[in-house]
């Protein structure tokens, strides 16, 4: 019998040692010692490509992933609560800032022996006789008629009556208010001039107004402190607000003026407050509402 010069151990050892080689020469060199090759190979395997993969697609499972949206109305309804959602937590977000904002000036503005209870506001009221808040504190947290009620550096008003678990704050834009004040100077205005003015409300509310002397030195944008002797003392100092017109007098062009006071914060638009509570006794500076 004829003994084959080539078995199949002998090509497997040819292969081998082939790609061996193939491994040894540069990457230029062996991509085209390999180019032809290769193609005969695909050219051999390509007839036997479609029976594969028409075996291949009737074993395997579709991939094509079946998503039940539901109907379109509901989806509709859902964006819509997200949104809703997104845009209150958003506002809870800016009113809780802003309050440690307010908590954080008045605490460097006032004395350490004062307690500042934060409030929230549930109802803003405007009437004749007077425009209020309604708070979410009473007497369960100590809150007693007078106390005075701030945001931030800005005076908002005082209690004007208590519940158990509510109270109301007249603001100090209600009708009738008079106030006594310092106008001075905003912080980046270094002279010493200042200015005590009695203001009252305007009829809408949205401002206060003073008539000065025309020979008085103030300017748009001098702010208007409490200076009045009828609030407790822990009002003192606060913000009424900001000068932002200085007018002839309708009835003494030549010898008085008319200045506008704006408010630096709409009272009626307010979602926390601080109520002042003093740790010390205010009977001689307690004064009446005013």
């Amino acid at each position: 019998m004829r003994r084959r010069l080539l078995t199949s151990k002998h090509w497997l050892f040819l292969a081998f040692a082939l790609m061996l080689g193939a491994g040894l020469f540069p990457q230029s060199l062996a991509s085209g010692l390999w180019h032809y090759p290769r193609h005969m190979l695909l050219l051999a395997l390509s007839p036997a490509q479609h029976p594969l993969h028409s075996l291949a697609d009737q074993i395997r499972t579709p991939l094509t992933p079946k998503v039940e949206l539901g109907p379109i109305s509901e989806l509709e309804n859902n964006y819509m609560e997200l949104l809703s959602f997104n845009a209150k937590l958003q506002q809870e977000l800016r009113e809780a800032n802003d309050f440690v904002m307010q908590l954080a000036q008045l605490r460097n503005l006032r004395k350490a022996s004062e307690i500042l209870l934060p409030a929230r506001v549930t109802l803003s009221t405007q009437g004749l006789a007077i425009r209020s808040l309604t708070l979410v504190v009473g007497t369960k947290k100590k809150v007693q008629q007078g106390m005075v009620v701030a945001a931030g550096y800005n005076l908002v008003g005082r209690v004007a009556s208590v519940g158990s678990s509510t109270s109301t704050v007249r603001l100090i834009n209600s009708p009738g208010t008079y106030l006594a004040a310092r106008l001075v100077p905003p912080v980046n205005d270094q002279s010493p001039r200042q200015t005590v003015a009695h203001l009252e409300v305007s009829d809408n509310g949205k401002f206060f107004f003073a008539r000065g002397d025309i020979n008085e030195q103030v300017k748009i944008g001098d702010l208007a402190f409490l200076a009045d002797d009828r609030w407790p003392l822990a009002a003192q100092g606060l913000i009424i607000g900001q000068v932002t017109a200085i007018d002839q007098d309708e009835m003494t062009p030549l010898l008085r003026t008319r200045i506008k006071i704006e408010p630096l914060r709409s009272l009626m638009h307010l979602g926390q407050v601080l109520v002042i509570e003093p740790q010390f006794s205010e009977n001689a500076l307690g004064g009446v509402l005013p």
